[in-house]
């Protein structure tokens, strides 16, 4: 929403803090490049590459088998998805994080191919209905455009997002995958690098040629991607080819503060000559981000939305009869599409599209989306009739239905099958919300908080849905230590807000602070960890609250250098007279006396670089860490003296921004740093090994660890929160992290009959697999009682038990109670009837053909075959199986009722659904492949209105 409103600079361009946008565009980009002056060329690849060229930990392997062993230290722990795959709305019903491009298979409409901003590309085979993400490997998950190939149905992606805002990721390329998203490709590595994409366009005439637009050109291939030219200089924001001719294309250079290459420009030569318009166009000097379309149904028809360079206002919306030799401006589109509570958007959103089947018939998206019948003659809003979410970013129609388009926008994706009158919302399973942060509850593994980018503050209750407390933009959220019903969250800038009840409300707590002091967009917020209520903000100076943020007093003077703002803040867990503050102009101060007086030390070794992370160590006020921004120097560094010297902690870590630093609570020489690349960890020989087993390689903005249950939560900006349980073995009671579906490995409700999975610490001795059913309900001293029914156990160890959940519980709430001989941990965990997930391996479902042999590309299954699949959580069996025993081979114990199976979004005949004979807690299922599936198709489960999670399977055309 406003978040983006005033957008970034280019990548390379240096911008003052203090200037208009200087705010907006400080938070993200202009950390990164502050100190240096610019984000490197190929930045990214290159830390992903030092990284997996490094020191690596050998990943443990979460198998199908229940009795796997488990991981041998943190860093060989596996991630799992904390969701959300969707977030429950105040106000739009499901939303999930912001979309820039999609793409409809032409050749197979079902299939959809989205490109999320911070989330990489996610496939969908039945037109949005489920979702699984294709890229989560690859160096960048900054999403500019993603196409298909009308001829060989190959995949492209441009990373990097052309946007002009705030968050605006830079890239690493552009890629192919010519299997259905299982491999990538680099293509043209020598030009293609950190610059952002824009759109990505083949000619439906001329198989192998291939525009693309980026933020500096326009490129064209006419080889299939062989060889690449530059044809058109400049900041390319959209680009059309006449479906008549394609010899005729349009490309619109926009960028959004305006240049002397904007305006909209024609090539009748196949893009090697261009020619810029003019007739009847605004002032050259006043256009800033420009959309463009061509009607289908008469391509010598042209529309054009243009925003004022000076303010990101409407400039007007335009149209040519005429194949753009002449252009009118149609006045009565309304000044709000582009406006947003007064402040111009269209530098952020801004998207066109004509009905394929009628040239008067235009849709225009801005703040807002906007409906002409009449060719601009009048208009009416289909966001406010429709209840959709603001700011959309592009229109795309089906081209086998033309009364069906796409919309996606901030909040996710929508459908509408009749011109917009109504639409259908398809969000969930999409997990690429854009988080700065996350805080865990202090006791409870089942609730946890997060501020997100325009998808409000979020609040996670146990399940992979999540529920919105409230709208809008939202920084840092965190739990009051004192009482956990409290909730704390800053909107933007000074906007503090404070729950009182869970985060059903919030209300303002910000009475006090100074609307007109410097201050970032998402300013460091946190609570004093020694005293409940206690609350401080940085702006240029730090602001203290004591009575929960009812009330705000500044406790010091300009922290910066004179133009910097505060941009981490810290407290010292063994004294609050201790605080500590580094800012983004690169200075470190301490305060020893509660923030009367503050000094800091002038040491060569410490760099001039944009300080994002101060980690308080608990041994002593003296002993912090801290993270930096920016390229070219150390990004990490301690300091056992208040700042007098610094230890480089760097060592072989990647060149790579470091956004948040992290102490293990129980073990504070464990390091944890969340990184443009990912998370890492600080081993005992003081190498940094990288924590990606599970973790997409998004952006992770902000890391949390519950001191009771040892579980480390992971906020990425683009791909959700994950989490992982640490393992310390010096503490001697036992504590939760995560109880997970064990084919899934998904945090879900528990289920009766199913095979589940406990992570945690200190939960057993030792490891131990159980011999033969029936299954113990006690191994090595350990015991897991469930609403005080024991569990039979199939493996034991001190970070992972693996078990049944006992047939005859219900819920909707169960109580785990985990004793061994080192004491008693609790935790509740929600219970449904069933909780469906399906066993996979690197995302390949566990399906069988009917001799026994393993469905693979080597292997493909055929349309019309009986396959068989395996999966947990189906629920209760008759004739009923005790619980811990084999299930029999006659009779077999079957479900009372089938799940809906969808192969390649297509239902289809189940034949069986219930336990497998001769094992426990083991569900399969039989199921027929559809006719007119073919290639990587995905595999859901849906049982009593429950999804199961998606994986693939390769059918033979």
């Amino acid at each position: 929403m406003f978040c983006c409103l005033m957008p970034a600079q280019a990548l390379h361009a240096q911008m003052s803090a203090t200037s208009p946008s200087g705010a907006w565009e400080e938070w993200f980009f202009g950390q990164r490049r502050y100190g240096l002056g610019y984000i490197p060329d190929d930045a990214l690849a290159k830390a992903v590459a030092q990284r997996d060229a490094g020191s690596r930990v050998t990943k443990s392997s979460f198998a199908a088998s229940l009795v796997t062993a488990e991981p041998r230290s943190i860093t060989e722990g596996r991630w799992f998805s904390f969701g959300p795959t969707g977030i429950n709305s105040t106000l739009n019903d499901l939303v999930s994080g912001r979309v820039n491009s999609l793409a409809v298979d032409p050749q197979n409409p079902a299939t959809l191919y989205l490109a999320a901003a911070g989330g990489g590309v996610w496939k969908s085979t039945n037109r949005g209905g489920r979702w699984v993400p294709l890229t989560d490997q690859l160096p960048s998950l900054a999403s500019g455009a993603v196409a298909v190939d009308p001829f060989s149905g190959d995949i492209w992606y441009g990373t990097g997002e052309l946007n002009f805002c705030r968050d605006c990721y830079y890239g690493a390329g552009v890629y192919r995958s010519s299997d259905g998203g299982k491999n990538w490709s680099r293509i043209n590595p020598d030009n293609f690098l950190s610059s952002p994409t824009s759109v990505i366009v083949f000619d439906s005439q001329k198989p192998g040629t291939i525009f693309i637009g980026r933020s500096s050109a326009l490129w064209r291939s006419t080889d299939g991607g062989a060889n690449w030219e530059v044809v058109l200089r400049g900041t390319v924001t959209d680009f059309a080819l006449n479906p008549a001719n394609s010899s005729i294309a349009y490309a619109a250079l926009g960028y959004f503060s305006g240049s002397p290459e904007n305006g909209i420009y024609r090539s009748t030569d196949g893009g090697a000559s261009w020619t810029r318009l003019a007739g009847g166009l605004p002032e050259q000097s006043t256009m800033g981000r420009i959309a463009l379309t061509v009607a289908s149904s008469s391509p010598t028809t042209l529309y054009a939305l243009i925003a004022n360079a000076s303010d990101f206002k409407l400039n007007g919306l335009y149209r040519s009869l005429n194949g753009g030799n002449s252009w009118s401006r149609l006045g009565s589109l309304s000044a709000d599409v582009l406006t947003e509570d007064g402040a111009g958007q269209g530098a952020f959103n801004l998207c066109l599209e004509t009905d394929p089947r009628d040239a008067g018939v235009i849709y225009a998206g801005g703040s807002d989306l906007w409906k002409s019948s009449d060719f601009g003659a009048n208009w009416q809003s289909l966001s406010l009739a429709a209840g959709l979410h603001e700011d959309p970013h592009e229109i795309v129609f089906d081209p086998s239905d033309q009364q069906t388009f796409y919309l996606i926008g901030d909040s996710g994706i929508w459908r509408s099958a009749d011109g917009g009158r109504s639409f259908t919302n398809l969000n969930q399973s999409l997990a690429i919300t854009q988080f700065q942060g996350v805080g865990l509850h202090p006791t409870n593994p089942n609730l946890a908080v997060g501020g997100t980018q325009d998808n409000g503050t979020a609040l996670y209750r146990g399940g992979l849905l999540w529920d919105q407390g409230r709208p809008g933009d939202s920084g840092a959220a965190f739990f009051d230590s004192g009482d956990p019903q409290v909730i704390y969250t800053v909107a933007r800038y000074l906007s503090v807000r404070r729950s009182d009840d869970g985060g059903e409300t919030f209300h303002l707590a910000a009475t006090g602070l100074d609307p007109s002091d410097r201050v970032l967009f998402y300013p460091p917020f946190l609570p004093d960890p020694n005293e409940a209520g206690v609350l401080y903000l940085g702006t240029y100076r730090l602001w203290q609250s004591r009575d929960r943020g009812e009330n705000w007093v500044p406790l010091s003077g300009d922290l910066t250098a004179g133009t910097g703002m505060i941009s981490a803040l810290a407290v010292s867990r063994t004294s609050s007279q201790t605080l500590y503050a580094g800012t983004s102009d690169g200075l470190v101060q301490v305060s020893t006396d509660g923030g009367i007086n503050w000094f800091r030390f002038e040491t060569p070794n410490f760099p001039n670089r944009y300080v994002t992370s101060i980690a308080a160590d608990p041994r002593g006020p003296e002993r912090m860490v801290v993270g930096v921004s920016g390229f070219g120097t150390g990004h990490v560094f301690r300091t056992e003296d208040y700042g007098a010297s610094w230890e480089d902690l760097s060592r072989n870590l990647p060149d790579v921004p470091v956004n948040a630093v992290l102490l293990d609570t129980i073990s504070p020489d464990t390091i944890y740093l969340g990184t443009d690349i990912g998370v890492f960890a600080l081993q005992s020989d003081g190498n940094w090994a990288p924590m990606q087993d599970g973790l997409p390689n998004a952006i992770v903005l902000g890391l949390s660890q519950n001191a009771t249950t040892g579980l480390l939560a992971a906020a990425t900006h683009g791909r959700g929160v994950f989490a992982i349980a640490t393992a310390e073995p010096a503490m001697t009671a036992p504590r939760f992290g995560a109880a997970v579906n064990a084919a899934s490995l998904d945090a879900v409700s528990l289920a009766p009959g199913m095979g589940a999975s406990l992570f945690g610490a200190n939960l057993a001795a030792k490891a131990t697999a159980a011999g033969q059913s029936p299954l113990p309900t006690t191994l090595e001293e350990t015991s897991l009682l469930i609403n005080d029914v024991a569990a039979p156990l199939f493996f034991v160890s001190p970070a992972q038990i693996n078990f049944q959940v006992p047939f005859e519980l219900s819920g909707p709430l169960l109580e785990m109670r985990l004793r061994n001989s080192r004491g008693e941990a609790v935790m509740h965990v929600p219970w449904r009837n069933a909780s469906p997930g399906i066993y996979q391996n690197n995302g390949s479902g566990i399906i069988l053909h009917g001799s026994g042999a393993l469905v693979s590309e080597s292997a493909p299954a055929r349309s019309g075959e009986e396959l068989v699949m395996y999966a947990s959580g189906l629920g209760a069996v008759e004739p009923a199986v005790v619980s811990g025993e084999t299930a029999p081979f006659s009779p077999l114990a079957r479900t009372p009722v089938s799940p809906v199976i969808r192969v390649g979004g297509v239902a289809t005949e189940t034949r069986f659904s219930g336990l497998a004979p001769g094992f426990v807690g083991l569900y399969q299922v039989k199921f027929v492949v559809p006719q007119g599936v073919a290639g990587t198709a995905t595999v859901s489960l849906e049982m009593n209105g429950v999804e199961s999670n998606t994986v693939l399977v390769t059918v033979l055309p």
